[in-house]
């Protein structure tokens, strides 16, 4: 029987209008899709790793989303702007 490692699914979320603190709901919109995908990822048989939520700045996905090739096997993005990023 062969046994294989749980694979590591980084998530991402990108806009300006997100936010992950409840104090801020009244002024920003809950990111409750990448807690969604958390539960979906885990339910497949992988280990989500959220990454937190990024504005909506080409450098900052950038660096985001090597952060996440580094430490994930997978990256799922949730909004963002339409990029021409090459990593």
């Amino acid at each position: 029987m062969k046994v294989f490692r749980k694979p590591k699914v980084a998530i991402l979320s990108i806009g300006n209008e997100l936010t992950n603190k409840i104090e801020e709901v009244d002024i920003k919109k809950f990111n409750s899709h990448s807690l969604m995908l958390s539960i979906l990822v885990e339910e497949a048989g992988g280990t989500p790793l959220d990454m937190g939520v990024f504005p909506d700045d080409k450098l900052s996905i950038l660096n985001a989303l090597k952060t996440g090739l580094e430490r994930a096997d997978i990256i799922a993005t949730v909004g963002g702007l339409l990029l021409d990023i090459r990593i």
